[in-house]
């Protein structure tokens, strides 16, 4: 039986499942809500996966799921903030991709977030990626996360 409000929890945890099954059926080894440092303004900051590369060079993965309208799409700014503060603090992690999944997301808002014109608001750009689960699959598969 599922109650009120966890239908966003099961989705959200079947994205994490997801994205983890395509990391280490391509070789990366996958490690599951780590505390990578703190949030700017305080706490800590948790990421849902950090991934390693083959090499021993590590990543931050996010994971958005909006299942229905609602605010997860409105947090995207606030995770590549998030990210960027993590890389700044702890240089052990080379890149930090959000995944967006689900079809409550405006469609509008995807093509802008996964846009160049986003990254062009965003200082060093460069070490984050918005991606959808597609986008990591093709990724994952040439070995180019």
């Amino acid at each position: 039986m599922l109650f009120p409000g966890s239908l966003g929890t099961k989705t959200g945890s079947t994205l994490e499942a997801g994205v983890e099954a395509v990391l280490l059926n391509n070789s990366y080894a996958v490690e599951k809500q780590v505390v990578v440092g703190s949030k700017p303004g305080g706490g800590k900051h948790r990421a849902d996966l950090v991934g390693m590369r083959p090499n021993g060079s590590r990543f931050l993965v996010s994971l958005k799921w909006q299942q229905t309208a609602g605010s997860a799409e409105e947090k995207v700014p606030y995770e590549v903030i998030k990210l960027l503060h993590a890389l700044r603090e702890n240089p052990s992690y080379d890149k930090a991709y959000i995944v967006i999944g689900g079809s409550g997301f405006t469609s509008g808002l995807v093509a802008f977030y996964l846009s160049e014109e986003f990254r062009s608001y965003i200082r060093e750009s460069e070490k984050i990626e918005i991606l959808t689960l597609n986008d990591v699959m093709a990724r994952a598969n040439k070995g180019s996360l």
